[in-house]
């Protein structure tokens, strides 16, 4: 296992979860420099609907046959106003939290997967999907 096969097995899961990278594959996934293919970073704004789009972000290393997420960020954004997201950044504390809302604050979180942030933007999406807009 290194970043690349992650980086393919990560494009092949966005195609899965029905999300449209927004971000050419090209500046989407990095090999840190000199790590010979054991850490790496994803950057990718993906869309879900017209309306709705995902951040994502992970700084990520190779451990054994696994890959581990040192750091994560997902932020479901709809309508350009953020709606939620999950952190893992070891410069906080606490490292994992959420955060809720425009305003971007901080609250407890529990450890989510990407999947897992994936599944609960598209719940939120199909709530949100039938208010009315602002006008």
């Amino acid at each position: 296992m290194d970043v690349w096969t992650y980086f393919e097995q990560k494009e092949r899961q966005f195609k899965e979860l029905s999300m449209v990278p927004l971000t050419s594959a090209t500046a989407m996934f990095a090999e840190e420099e000199g790590t010979n293919g054991r850490r790496g970073r994803v950057v990718a704004e993906l869309m879900l609907t017209e309306r709705s789009r995902m951040f994502v972000h992970e700084v990520v290393v190779v451990v054994g046959e696994h890959i581990r997420r040192e750091e994560y960020a997902y932020y479901l954004v709809v309508d350009d106003e953020e709606v939620w997201g999950y952190d893992r950044d070891p410069s906080h504390s606490p490292s994992v939290h959420g955060h809720i809302g425009a305003d971007h604050a901080r609250q407890k979180a529990p450890r989510v997967t990407f999947k897992a942030a994936v599944q609960q933007a598209w719940n939120d999406i199909s709530a949100l999907e039938f208010e009315p807009r602002g006008e």
